[in-house]
């Protein structure tokens, strides 16, 4: 089965990582993906540590996921983060997404480049690869939970605290 993402607005963190996992992500030239996140004070989960550098390469993964920079569709587009842009806007992006999924499930054949990868993805290597990236996400995500600066960050978050200052987490990240 083909699957697609189709992100009409901002997306960040865990939501566009899982949104990464489709076979094929689409969205619009000036929507915002901040893939990271640090900001949070977390490590991220839902595989991300697979797909973001499946798409990017793990020099550019790094990049984005330590930068903490925004980047837009179209940018995304330009480093393969993203396979397709449908219009400008999230209005222009949702007129143009039936049509082009209708184009997609009208096709017989998938891509050869798809292809491979099904064959991939079905080869019993592959769910072992795939769990070592799980268990080395979750154990880094536990050590997260336990610390007080994400519990302090997450409490405030909670209680919509405005800060104080500058995250410690973020503050470390000021020479970049």
């Amino acid at each position: 089965k083909l699957t697609i993402s189709a992100i009409r607005g901002n997306a960040a963190a865990g939501g566009l990582m899982m949104a990464l996992a489709a076979d094929l992500v689409w969205t619009h030239e000036n929507v915002v993906l901040n893939p990271h996140y640090k900001s949070m004070g977390l490590f991220g989960s839902e595989y991300w540590t697979y797909n973001l550098p499946r798409r990017v390469g793990a020099d550019k993964s790094n990049e984005l996921t330590e930068s903490m920079l925004p980047i837009s569709g179209k940018d995304a587009l330009h480093i393969n983060l993203v396979d397709q842009i449908l219009g400008r806007n999230g209005e222009e992006f949702e007129a143009q997404l039936e049509s082009a999924v209708d184009t997609i499930a009208g096709s017989f054949n998938l891509p050869e480049k798809l292809n491979q990868k099904k064959r991939k993805l079905a080869d019993p290597l592959f769910f072992n690869q795939l769990e070592s990236f799980r268990t080395n996400e979750l154990l880094i995500m536990k050590e997260n939970f336990a610390s007080e600066v994400y519990n302090n960050a997450r409490r405030a978050f909670v209680r919509k605290q405005c800060p104080k200052g500058t995250p410690c987490h973020i503050n470390s990240l000021s020479t970049l």
